[in-house]
C-alpha cells in the first residue's frame, strides 16, 4: 500500500472507525496499523482474500460517505 494512501486510511479510521462494523474495523486496523497483506488478514478471519478486499473497499466507502467527511473546524 502506498504510504500516502495508508496515511489517509489511518486518518479515516481514527475519525470514522465507529461507523464501521466490528469486522470491517478490525480488518481495516490490521491493514493500516499492522500493515498486513490481504492474504494475511483473510487467513486470520478464515475468509477469502477477495472477501477481505471487498470488506475494506466497503469500509473505505462508508467512511468517505459519512456526512462529516471533508468538514473542517
Amino acid at each position: 500500500m502506498e504510504p500516502a494512501h495508508n496515511a489517509e486510511l489511518a486518518m479515516l479510521l481514527d475519525f470514522y472507525g465507529p461507523l464501521l462494523t466490528e469486522k470491517q474495523g478490525e480488518m481495516m486496523r490490521l491493514r493500516v496499523e499492522e500493515d498486513l497483506s490481504l492474504s494475511e488478514i483473510a487467513e486470520s478471519f478464515g475468509v477469502s482474500r477477495q472477501a477481505v478486499h471487498d470488506a475494506l473497499r466497503k469500509a473505505e466507502k462508508t467512511q468517505r460517505q459519512s456526512p462529516w467527511h471533508g468538514l473542517t473546524a
